[in-house]
Order: C-alpha cells, then structure tokens, then sequence
C-alpha cells in the first residue's frame, strides 16, 4: 500500500537527517572521531561507457570489481562501496587519497567512479557495529528494542532498525560508539518470506485457512485479527461460527479453490475452533493458535494477485476502535485481497441474515473494486493510521452480487458491499484484547 511504501521512504530521509544530527550534538564532546568532518574530498572520473550503456548487471559487476581492488590495494583506508542506479555510479569509499592501482582502475571503468574520502574505515564500522549487536539483549531489557544493525557506508556511519514500540533510543545506542548511528524505526520484525498461502508460525491475521472436521473439508475462510486472552496468555484469533459446525475442529493453511488439497500435499495447522456462539444475534468464534500467533495483518497493493504469488506484506495492529459512519477502511479477505478507501456507510447496526438477526454489525462498500466473496469471511477489517494497524471488525457477510475477480470460477458470488462485525463487542464477548506483541 502506498502509505507504507512512504513510511519507508521517509524512514531513509530521517536516518540521514539524523547522521547530520549526531554529528552536530557530538561536535562539543572533543572526541576526535566524533568532530564534525571537513567537506569531504571527491576524485571523479567519468567513466567510457556510451550514452546508452546502462545495464544494471553490468553497473553491479563495475561495482564488485572496483570494490574488490579498493579492498585488495587500499585495505587500510576501504570504508565501503555503493551503486547509483539513477546515476549509473559507483561510489567508492576511503579514508585516505586512493592508491595508483585503485586510480587506474576507475580511470579504466566504463562507468563513472567516485572515490569519495571519509572519516571511519570499514573496519572501525564494523568494530561499532558489532559493538551495538552485542547490547542487543542488554538494550531490549531497557525497552529498546533493535531488530537490525549494519553498517552504511553511504553515510560512514552505523544504521539500527528498532521496533517503533520501542524506548526512546538515539542517545542510548549512540553511547555505545563514537561511529555515528543512525537509528530509524520499523514498524514490525522481519519475518521469513510468506504468502496468505504458504506462512509460518507465528501465524498472522488475512492468512488463507481451511477447516477440517476429521480431515474433511467444512468451509475455507479466513483468519481474523490475532487476539489474547489477557488472564492466561493464550492467543487465538477471532473469528465467526459460520465457518466451522463444531468446537475442536482443525484449521489448516490452504486455499479451499487451489486444487492443493492436504490430503496429499502437507498443510500446517495454524489451530483449533475452541469457541463458537451462533445463539443471541452472535456469529462469533476464536480459532486457539498453534503454535502461535502473531501482531500481524496481511495486506497487498493494488491489483491483488492471487494469493500463491509473493505480492504481500503486513503490518502490526496496534490499536482498535469503532468504526465510524463515512470514515474509510481496510477490508482483507484471503480471497479478494485487501482492498482500501471502502467507506462505512452505517456502523453499530441490526442486520438480518439467512433469517436470522445478527447485531453489531456495521456496514461499506467500494462501488470502485471487488471488495468480498465467498472465502474472506473472518478477514480483518482495519483502517490505516501511519505507522499501523487500527482494528475495527471482522468479516461477516456479502451484499448484492457480482463476478469475482480473483478467482473468476467461483462466478457471481462477490459484492461491492460489505457487512463485518464491531471488533470490540466481539473481543468483549469472549474476554479477550487485541494482541499488540
């Protein structure tokens, strides 16, 4: 989603302001590594491509053959190396003016070579880098809390990546080392690479699930938001009956449509239906985690490919609330994707379904996009403050019908209208809080 792409791109602006920023607090200290360098000194040459040479492969091995020499003939000065994919440059790194070797080297380059001298080595980077990754468990107990630290050659200094829950931490990790750090904060920790389809434990919110009651199919749905049951500590997520007709049925991770079918293909299972309530305008379930849950919601750009391709990423909830009458939100079902800037056309309300009358239930649509189907019943529903997710229901049930688009075969079963349930009152009704960690 767009806003997420620009959180990152303003993640990149603010490290390096804040190089800029450690290097004027330090400038006072009287430490000679931390004084504010001089202009820094660049030799350029410009390169004997062509106009049109612009291969980024060829950019890259530039890039590798310069670095290896700079690190072979200039070993005591290297500092790094980096690319210009806009410029097509290689940029080049010492703490002393280049040896003759090096020089003739990028003399000869097709490309244009910048050797641009700095103030830390390489090996003095990763000496503070190492230094930082060693006070990870010490800082975590702080509440400071690092999921990544490299070096930067770009910017000669060290980058730490910290949860954005975390502790106030500049000066904390800056104390470590008297190399400039530059800490930015994300908004989740890494996780191995995953689709709806295929994930892993910790499981998230928006995965593709299918029940089984003794290894027969019941229904294909979707996992809701990650919940935990604030007494006990066990997680589950919240989910509606519909999907299941009885307690202790398994749910496995497969796409009920995708032909993979787990009893021949081995499909990890993600928990249990330990509670269900159909009765009294309730049509809410909790699905206990196996082993784990996690604080994350599945969420795609725009076209949604289908769910077996590498298109998704997620982020932390953090947060819940109401939604609120014309306000625009997140639906993300499996099977349909996520699909924003749905508006909320009446909240908190009585809707009658199949006969039956469900209540706190609120009600969008998106006359622009597909937005449910068959599949994405349980889905979160969210909005998108920055930096996170704020929950607001999960999905219930379909309007008007029209083609689906993901999965073309299931005809003219989705709809542009949406009905989900009020998140809260369900969390409420089982005694249980989102899980924010």
């Amino acid at each position: 989603m767009s806003r997420t792409f620009l959180a990152r791109g303003m993640a990149i602006a603010t490290a390096m302001t804040l190089y800029a920023a450690v290097s004027a607090a330090t400038a006072g200290t009287g430490a000679a590594s931390t004084a504010p360098a001089p202009s820094p000194t660049t030799y350029e040459f410009v390169g004997t491509a062509t106009a049109g040479m612009t291969s980024g492969a060829d950019l890259n091995e530039a890039a590798r053959s310069l670095d290896a020499q700079a690190r072979s003939a200039d070993a005591a000065s290297y500092a790094g190396a980096s690319v210009d994919s806009v410029s097509h440059a290689v940029h080049i790194y010492l703490t002393s003016p280049p040896s003759d070797a090096l020089t003739s080297a990028a003399r000869s380059s097709v490309y244009p070579v910048a050797i641009t001298l700095v103030q830390h080595t390489m090996a003095e980077l990763e000496a503070a880098q190492a230094k930082v990754t060693a006070n990870i468990a010490a800082l975590a107990r702080q509440g400071v809390n690092i999921i990544e630290v490299g070096v930067d050659p770009t910017n000669n200094g060290v980058h730490v990546g910290l949860l954005k829950s975390s502790a106030p931490a500049q000066n904390t990790v800056q104390a470590l080392t008297p190399i400039p750090v530059a800490v930015t904060f994300e908004q989740g920790s890494p996780s191995l690479i995953a689709t709806r389809l295929v994930d892993v434990a910790p499981w998230k919110g928006g995965d593709l699930m299918v029940s089984l009651n003794q290894g027969n199919v019941v229904s294909g749905c979707t996992t809701g938001p990650p919940v935990v049951n604030p007494t006990n500590g066990h997680q589950y997520f919240l989910s509606v009956a519909h999907c299941f007709t009885a307690t202790g049925q398994a749910v496995v991770n497969d796409d009920f449509e995708d032909s993979r079918g787990c009893s021949w293909v081995f499909c990890p299972q993600m928990g249990t239906s330990s509670h269900l309530d159909s009765t009294g305008g309730w049509d809410t379930a909790l699905i206990a985690a196996q082993p784990s849950a996690s604080n994350l919601d599945w969420q795609n750009s725009q076209p949604y490919n289908p769910p077996t391709t590498f298109n998704g990423f997620t982020n932390p909830q953090l947060t819940y609330s109401k939604s609120i009458q014309n306000e625009l939100v997140c639906a993300s079902g499996a099977k349909e994707g996520m699909v924003c800037n749905t508006t909320v056309l009446y909240a908190d309300m009585d809707v009658v379904i199949k006969g039956v009358t469900y209540h706190h239930i609120d009600r969008a649509q998106n006359t622009s996009a597909v937005l449910a189907g068959p599949g994405d019943s349980g889905g979160p529903v969210f909005a998108t403050p920055p930096g996170h997710l704020n929950m607001e229901g999960v999905m219930e049930a379909a309007g008007e019908v029209i083609p689906c688009v993901t999965y073309p075969a299931r005809g003219t079963t989705c709809s542009h209208t949406l009905y989900y349930q009020d998140f809260g009152s369900m969390a409420s009704h089982w005694g249980v809080v989102l899980k924010t960690s």
